[in-house]
């Protein structure tokens, strides 16, 4: 990369593509919570996707990640390996997603009547294309960030992020309904799946000079690395995809829009967090095939200083705001989401630091170690959701998330803890100074809240909160303005 500061660089790629994306989400929810779907539509459309999503594990499996891994370490060793490395892995990928796709085709209505939404058919006849070209997608962001070019991984989401609110807000307005926007969503994904094709090809594929032929072996060892990363998917799949069908199983479709609406307020703040961890997680990878811990520890020390400073204020304002946000933003018909969403406000935090720490531990060859505990973790976030679902309603899928979810992260902690040299010590007295901050921050902006009336007051008060956490965090010497300014710059 032209970059002096390729990490750095492509910390910016992402976070602007992330940036866009995010920005595309939320026109996304605007369009259809407050003018195109009611809530009970939305709920069903979400509830497609979880279905959906749940199908992802089958047709990539933990593939991605082990090409991924093994071009990162064959780029370095043995560069000619890395074209028959990238070629068995979408062959294969091409199966697995073809196999997929037939089989949610063929047996949609058994599934829809399985979670008891007869609607749900039609849908995932529709969302057979959103298999294909999102499973492709994640395929292709693997390779780019193997390469340690996620540059690109950045141009290709922007696409499909900045084409999904044109072209789901136009199915619906071509009277399709929820079909017409998943179809939306299945177009924006095709879009993106071709531009990374055309790119996989020109920037990297042609550009290496294959072997003769792949070494022995390699092909099964391939597979083997990918057993682990498909059980890491399956603790993912179970973790953010089946509460959202339990909810809809136990409760319907507009509960499941209550959930759906925490739960993405709540991942649109993970926008820095997933551009950092896209990001660094590669120079883990390579930092410990050159005997460089001491790096690879100050490269995830920074990550998890910048994560703890953005996310403990995020997760508090999350938490403090929630009530009068949801209602002059979404209406009052979404009321019903605002415990959820405060309760998420633990979970932003805790998936910021998920974000950072998950895949660097795939890198750093202890992907068995993180596949264990997510499905130990995930099996628990299950059974948690079918015993709070009834009790509690959306409150407690919201609630069996943040605990489960805080087992795995202390768990990733504890490994990537033992694998690097980290100064523990520093870090739990930042984040100590980080929580003090962020008290004085919420003391302000409770005091504030009575005077709400509306969406400009709200804001102001969120300003005022951003402002105070911004004096007290200079002053206290957390943040470094100067450093700030050289970043921004």
């Amino acid at each position: 990369m032209p970059d002096r500061h390729p990490v750095l660089a492509g910390f910016r790629a992402m976070l602007a593509a992330d940036i866009a994306r995010l920005l595309a989400k939320g026109g996304i929810l605007l369009l259809l919570t407050r003018f195109l779907l009611t809530p009970a539509e939305y709920g069903l459309l979400f509830l497609a996707l979880s279905v959906l999503g749940i199908t992802f594990l089958f047709s990539n499996f933990g593939l991605p990640g082990s090409v991924a891994r093994y071009v990162t370490e064959y780029a370095e060793t043995r560069p000619g390996q890395v074209p028959h490395i990238v070629r068995f892995g979408l062959s294969v990928n091409l199966v697995s997603v073809t196999v997929v796709c037939l089989a949610v085709a063929l047996f949609r209505g058994h599934i829809a009547a399985a979670i008891g939404e007869p609607a749900l058919a039609p849908l995932l006849l529709v969302g057979v294309g959103f298999i294909a070209t999102r499973s492709f997608e994640k395929h292709l962001y693997a390779l780019f960030q193997a390469f340690n070019d996620v540059r690109y991984t950045a141009i290709v989401k922007t696409v499909d992020s900045v084409s999904q609110p044109i072209l789901v807000a136009a199915g619906v307005l071509a009277g399709l309904g929820v079909a017409g926007a998943l179809a939306g969503f299945v177009v924006a994904a095709a879009l993106g799946t071709a531009l990374g094709v055309v790119v996989l090809y020109r920037q990297f594929y042609r550009n290496w000079e294959p072997d003769a032929e792949m070494v022995a072996g390699l092909r099964t060892r391939l597979l083997r690395y990918s057993v682990p990363l498909t059980a890491s998917g399956v603790a993912g799949v179970l973790d953010k995809r089946v509460d959202t069908v339990l909810v809809g199983y136990f409760m319907n479709p507009t509960a499941v829009a209550y959930y759906t609406l925490a739960k993405q307020i709540s991942e649109f703040v993970m926008t820095p967090a997933s551009s950092l961890g896209f990001t660094v997680s590669p120079q883990f990878g390579t930092h410990k095939a050159n005997g460089e811990l001491d790096k690879a520890a100050a490269l995830y020390e920074s990550a998890f200083a910048h994560t703890v400073a953005i996310y403990v204020p995020a997760a508090a304002g999350m938490i403090v705001v929630a009530d009068p946000a949801v209602t002059f933003v979404f209406g009052a018909e979404y009321s019903g989401a605002v415990t959820a969403v405060q309760i998420f406000g633990v979970y932003a935090l805790l998936l910021a630091l998920d974000k950072i720490t998950n895949d660097g531990l795939d890198y750093l060859g202890r992907a068995n170690a993180r596949a264990t505990a997510k499905g130990i973790t995930s099996a628990a976030n299950v059974a948690l959701n079918v015993a709070l679902i009834p009790v509690f309603g959306v409150a407690g899928a919201a609630g069996a998330t943040v605990i489960t979810v805080s087992g795995l992260v202390a768990v990733e902690l504890y490994v990537i803890a033992s694998e690097l040299p980290l100064a523990v010590g520093r870090l739990v007295r930042m984040a100590g100074l980080v929580f003090g901050i962020t008290g004085g921050m919420t003391v302000a902006v409770v005091a504030l809240l009575p005077y709400v009336s509306g969406l400009l007051s709200l804001a102001g008060v969120v300003l005022v909160g951003v402002a105070v956490w911004a004096v007290l965090a200079t002053a206290s010497g957390l943040v470094d303005v100067r450093k700030v300014g050289m970043l921004l710059q």
